[in-house]
């Protein structure tokens, strides 16, 4: 059975896993470290920092509370060596150790998975603290404290070994596909931070709107580099983890993009100078052609994908051709609504229509747009 990361059962069983976390006692490191085996507490630590960094993941999509709160933890991240060197003794062991430096990364510029997680454990951290100030009570030191965190995230970022950072060149080098999958999915994760604090000062300050816009412009290229290796790598072709990753990072900094192009083309103004006009056209084109093909009828995203990629096109037609969208927009079925052919229709997530006066709206800033975007329940999409 399928469904899509915006099912309750999602939300469910992370509830499940959290719960088993605590019981276990996974969230804090054993009393006496010496009676436990090395490679137990490796594999706790990433246990944890996996379904720690997920948490955050799901609560920042959901725009909930998140499940597994850091105050109540004292796991360290999990050591930059590689699974084998996990189960090794003596002499190996401590040539595994030795290749560590004082912070827990490996010298060697190898890239292992305990250090992805130990990457994005560390970087979830600071998603907390941004779920925090967007979902918790009202604070009068938000905009200070935001502007902390970006602080504080960047560094972070920098501080990283290099050989962690991603660079579009990878694919074309002898590196494994998975391995420049991982790299490009940590620089989103970041760039997502980045993206939701820039989201929050944009209440306090319009001069946000330009690092939004910048931020937002990052992810988008970044997705538009994901979507192309989906097509052209054979290996990753059924990888559906692809699938969440352009949900989760393309129609957020897509629909920013959109509604910046559709006010610049109304109001006449120019986008910033860091951004070219036809680039974004032919990536928010890119985007949308995507979504509607990525998935089919009974696939678990099919939902969240179709609306999104309705929405965008929408508001990119509008920006291009206004007097023709709003030709459309008073005709008898509405554009966003899909055809109502019973003898095609498929499973009841395809049944779904959006009522008429979804189309007589739309969503023309950003926040309005990442306001129906998180409003929208996907298994039942009733629009804006």
């Amino acid at each position: 059975m399928h469904y899509g990361d915006s099912s309750p059962l999602v939300w469910q069983r992370l509830g499940d896993l959290s719960t088993d976390l605590f019981a276990m006692g996974l969230h804090r490191e054993p009393e006496d470290p010496d009676d436990v085996p090395f490679f137990l507490q490796e594999c706790r630590r990433k246990m944890f920092a996996a379904a720690y960094r997920n948490d955050k993941s799901l609560a920042t999509y959901f725009g909930r509370p998140p499940r597994i709160p850091l105050q109540y933890s004292d796991v360290r991240p999990p050591l930059d060596i590689s699974d084998e060197s996990l189960m090794a003794e003596g002499q190996n062991m401590d040539a595994a150790l030795s290749s560590l430096d004082e912070n827990g990364w490996n010298t060697e510029q190898k890239i292992w998975p305990a250090g992805f997680v130990r990457v994005r454990y560390i970087m979830s951290h600071f998603r907390e603290e941004i779920l925090e100030l967007s979902l918790g009570n009202g604070r009068t030191d938000t905009e200070s404290k935001l502007i902390d965190i970006s602080h504080r995230c960047r560094l972070t970022w920098e501080s990283l070994p290099g050989h962690l950072h991603y660079e579009p060149g990878c694919w074309e080098t002898d590196r494994p596909p998975t391995q420049c999958l991982m790299l490009l999915a940590i620089y989103l994760d970041y760039l997502n931070s980045e993206f939701h604090i820039q989201r929050l000062l944009c209440r306090f300050s319009q001069a946000a709107t330009q690092d939004l816009l910048k931020t937002s412009n990052q992810m988008l290229t970044t997705v538009m580099i994901l979507i192309k290796q989906h097509s052209l790598t054979h290996k990753l072709q059924r990888d559906y983890a692809w699938i969440p990753k352009v949900l989760f990072y393309g129609v957020s900094s897509a629909g920013v993009l959109v509604t910046e192009l559709c006010r610049s083309m109304r109001t006449g103004e120019s986008l910033p100078t860091s951004m070219s006009r036809s680039e974004l056209i032919r990536n928010l084109s890119v985007l949308i052609s995507y979504l509607e093909w990525v998935t089919r009828p009974g696939d678990g995203n099919h939902a969240a994908c179709s609306e999104a990629s309705k929405m965008l096109a929408r508001i990119l037609d509008e920006a291009l051709d206004p007097q023709t969208t709003s030709s459309n927009a008073q005709s008898s079925q509405p554009i966003l609504e899909p055809a109502r052919n019973e003898a095609t229709l498929g499973p009841v997530e395809d049944q779904l229509m959006l009522e008429p006066n979804v189309t007589d709206t739309l969503p023309m800033d950003s926040e309005a747009f990442l306001d129906w975007f998180d409003s929208v329940d996907w298994n039942n999409p009733m629009g804006f």
